[in-house]
């Protein structure tokens, strides 16, 4: 299984920052390493890390999204033969026999 490279769009906001900032801002994310990177590896790096915090989160809210649905399917479903079954049992609860 090969690990899939981390997509990147170029961040100014990350090139127009200082060096000591950057590695303020990969210290603070945990970037190991972080004190004797150059610029612009400490600026790779951030944004490799902000663009796999972005998948996994879209990956969080995707998986949320399917167990919600699967939930919704089995509620529907649920309701469905309780009410089938209501109808079956008392019909003249649903329907009106009384006709002009």
């Amino acid at each position: 299984m090969t690990e899939k490279e981390p997509v990147r769009s170029s961040s100014p906001e990350l090139t127009a920052m200082t060096l000591p900032k950057l590695k303020e801002v990969a210290s603070q994310l945990g970037i190991e390493g972080a004190a004797k990177m150059k610029k612009d590896q400490l600026a790779s790096a951030i944004a490799d890390l902000q663009a796999k915090n972005r998948e996994a989160a879209k990956a969080e809210r995707e998986e949320k999204m399917h167990k919600q649905k699967e939930l919704n399917k089995q509620i529907i479903e649920e309701w469905n033969q309780a009410t089938s079954k209501e109808i079956k049992e008392n019909p003249s609860k649903f329907f009106n026999n009384d006709q002009a």
